[in-house]
């Protein structure tokens, strides 16, 4: 135990923290990144992020394993649906402030998120890495993949000029 927590400790902790941001910070962050254009497709991911969620949390009820990978598909399903939304706004609104394409950038991080969560309900390692590891990863990205960016980018919107790009492009080439 390297932080003197048994490893099932910190995978537990790593897990719940995983389950907040999914349930909490996910929505919150995806409601201020809503674009002004595209309403149907942003409308639809509002009201696909509770069930794919939903799965995810009785995922984490399951012991890693084929059952608890199943369940975490839709939320895979679902953090994919966002990247290639934040990837569409990208394209669809062209080169743009930088406070723009950090909340782009965010809403893309949320898939590497999405990977690492069905891996850890599958009790998979990826990329050589084992638990908790692998559920640290998921919890990161969902917090510093999805929500800093999102909420630099929103910020960077309120304060444009150097120190807001600055922070934008700090944010994006720091996740």
């Amino acid at each position: 135990a390297w932080t003197g927590i048994p490893v099932d400790g910190v995978a537990h902790l790593a897990l719940s923290l995983l389950t907040f941001g999914i349930l909490v910070t996910t929505p919150l962050a995806l409601a201020i990144a809503a674009p002004a254009t595209a309403r149907r497709r942003w409308n639809l991911l509002c009201w696909l992020q509770l069930p794919c969620a939903a799965c995810v949390v009785l995922s984490s009820l399951l012991a890693p394993g084929a059952a608890a990978f199943v369940l975490s598909l839709p939320w895979l399903l679902f953090t994919l649906l966002v990247a290639l939304c934040g990837s569409l706004r990208l394209v669809e609104r062209g080169r743009g402030p930088l406070s723009e394409i950090a909340v782009d950038a965010g809403l893309v991080f949320l898939a590497v998120g999405g990977v690492w969560t069905v891996a850890t309900r599958a009790g998979s390692p990826l990329l050589g890495f084992g638990e908790p590891w692998v559920a640290l990863t998921a919890a990161h990205f969902h917090f510093a993949g999805l929500v800093l960016p999102v909420v630099t980018g929103c910020a960077a919107r309120r304060l444009p000029g150097r120190h807001g790009a600055l922070a934008s492009v700090g944010v994006i080439i720091g996740v």
